[in-house]
């Protein structure tokens, strides 16, 4: 398991790189973080999924939000 997330991480530097240069063409620094943010965000959910670590639900979060405005309903 740990040599494919060796080889997707190898392949993910591969894509930053090819990346890097279109990006650097832009002038926006807005669009590069967005863009970088959303590839980090991708990136530890891939070692995570390769470490077989548990990844969280997004309705876990939002029953953890709205557990204690049920109290008040």
């Amino acid at each position: 398991m740990m040599v494919y997330t060796l080889l997707s991480l190898l392949i993910v530097c591969a894509i930053l790189l090819i990346d890097r240069r279109k990006l650097k063409q832009y002038k926006s620094k807005r669009e590069n973080v967005v863009y970088f943010g959303f590839f980090t965000v991708g990136v530890v959910l891939l070692v995570m999924k390769g470490m077989g670590a548990p990844i969280p639900t997004p309705l876990n979060w939002i029953s953890y939000v709205l557990k204690p405005l049920t109290g008040f309903m």
